[in-house]
């Protein structure tokens, strides 16, 4: 696993994670976690994207309950044509249970910029998707723990990861 110490300084303590060997290997992969709804657009070519720039090879995806589209489809092309682990997720498969029976955000997990100047409405949907959002995260991210990967990205279908110019110019074998 991962070896890490902490260190502390007067004002601050911090952890310090060393990476496994296998994760700075030139044939390293790259985990994402991507949370969509109404992607279906942009999904295909921010795959390929990844994919290929990243080495993408482990994906999570939960699908919004609002979407008006599904993204399985174009992921089942994906697992079929590549060596791409991709899993679905709904709200059942992440979302605790008293959410689901309610679909409100708990009152404790309700943030008060959520708060501000909103109807009623509004601050459930809102609520609801950054409640949504921070619990989906959490738990893929575990997942991927559990499953011993080491890099691992929380992005939308709009963004699009590249290397700084800094590490461009310094040419490491595993840049392309």
């Amino acid at each position: 696993g991962n070896r890490s110490s902490k260190t502390k300084s007067s004002a601050q303590s911090t952890t310090h994670f060393e990476p496994r060997a296998e994760a700075l290997a030139p044939n390293a992969t790259c985990s994402a976690c991507l949370l969509i709804k109404d992607d279906n657009d942009i999904l295909a070519e921010w795959l390929a994207y990844h994919y290929h720039t990243m080495n993408l090879r482990n994906l999570i995806v939960a699908v919004d309950p609002s979407s008006n589209e599904s993204p399985s489809e174009i992921l089942q092309k994906w697992r079929l044509l590549t060596d791409m682990k991709i899993r679905e997720w709904t709200d059942s498969s992440y979302m605790p249970a008293a959410f689901l029976k309610t679909g409100r955000t708990p009152p404790s997990e309700v943030q008060v910029n959520d708060l501000v100047n909103a109807t009623d409405e509004a601050v459930v949907l809102v609520a609801n998707h950054r409640y949504r959002q921070r619990v989906f995260l959490s738990k893929c991210m575990r997942a991927f723990r559990q499953d011993g990967l080491s890099w691992v990205i929380h992005i939308d279908t709009d963004e699009f990861v590249v290397a700084s110019k800094l590490l461009r110019q310094m040419n490491p074998e595993y840049v392309a």
